[in-house]
This record gives structure tokens, C-alpha cells and sequence, in this order.
């Protein structure tokens, strides 16, 4: 008989992240995805695109995230790395700090480049975080990866996917899932 630790041992992982013009998917566009595939003992590959979003990238959220017009200027549009990014996530499980932003953004992706996306089920790592790292300030993503002594740039798509593959696997270790 396999424990639900070798089981779980088994399972692809994709930590996925986002960047965006805003937080509304309807009106708003993706300028970053990051995303790295793992199991919990070893990291796989990583996907990393900037993205031109084909609008103008406000003020406000360039302070957040520092990804500026000039930044994808030359970079793909959506459409162009929507397939690649599809196929790097394919039969993984997703592992997402607040899948519900990520989610609706990549979700509208799918309907609006006709892409037939993987159907995609996503791991909250805010949800476990807050049952894990309990003394925390509160359990954003820079604090975690802060407490985890990670040096990513926060903000950033490839950088905040890592930082959440890192507290989901230490999350799950205080479990005892290792």
C-alpha cells in the first residue's frame, strides 16, 4: 500500500504568477507570467514571458510591479505564448497565492483567444500558509518569502511563483509531508 506522502510525491506541481495593467480581468491585461513545475522533492523547468498587453500600463501599477510600456515593447502578445504556456501547465497541479486573481485572468485568456484551455485546479497557498506560519503579520507574499529568508524580487512574476513553490513545499513539511 502507498502512504498519501509517496502519492503526493508523485503529483506535478505548477506554481504559477501573474502580472497585470489592474486587478480587473474584464477590463485589464497580463503583461508577466512566471511559473515553475516541481514535485516536492525537485524543482522542474520554468516558463517566463513578459507580455505586450497591447494598452497602456497606468502609473500606479508600474510602482507595484516596475514593468513599464517601454519594458514589453517588443515583448509577445498573449496569443503567441498562450500555447506554450498551456502545455507547460498541462496535467499539473496549480499552486497559486490567491488563485481566484490569477485564475479569472488566465481563464479570460482561454475564452478570448479561443485557446481551449487544460482544465486548471489550483492549491491556495495563502489558505495553507495561514494554517502553517501562524505568527505571522499577516500572510502576503513578500512576508512569507521575507520569513523564508528568500531574496526574490517581489512583484515579479517568475520570482513570486518561486517564493510560492518554496512556502507551499514548507507549508506541507510542517505537516509533515515531506
Amino acid at each position: 500500500m502507498i502512504s498519501g506522502s509517496a502519492r503526493l510525491a508523485s503529483v506535478d506541481f505548477c506554481a504559477v504568477d501573474l502580472e497585470t495593467t489592474g486587478v480587473n480581468p474584464a477590463f485589464n491585461k497580463i503583461v508577466e507570467i512566471g511559473a515553475v513545475r516541481f514535485r516536492l522533492d525537485v524543482q522542474g523547468g520554468s516558463f517566463h514571458s513578459l507580455i505586450n498587453p497591447g494598452v497602456h500600463i497606468p502609473d500606479n501599477v508600474v510602482r507595484i510591479h516596475g514593468i513599464t510600456d517601454v519594458m514589453v515593447s517588443q515583448s509577445p502578445a498573449l496569443e503567441d505564448i498562450l500555447d506554450d504556456f498551456t502545455s507547460f501547465v498541462k496535467g499539473a497541479v496549480l499552486v497559486i497565492q490567491n488563485p481566484r486573481f490569477d485564475l479569472s485572468f488566465i481563464e479570460r485568456a482561454f475564452r478570448m483567444h479561443k485557446a481551449g484551455g487544460p482544465e486548471l485546479l489550483a492549491l491556495d497557498t495563502v489558505r495553507l500558509a495561514k494554517k502553517y506560519f501562524t505568527g505571522l503579520p499577516n500572510h502576503k507574499l513578500p512576508t512569507l518569502a521575507s520569513h523564508l529568508g528568500l531574496e526574490l524580487t517581489s512583484h515579479r512574476a517568475l520570482d513570486d511563483a518561486i517564493a510560492c513553490m518554496t512556502v507551499f513545499r514548507e507549508s506541507l513539511k510542517g505537516f509533515g509531508i515531506n
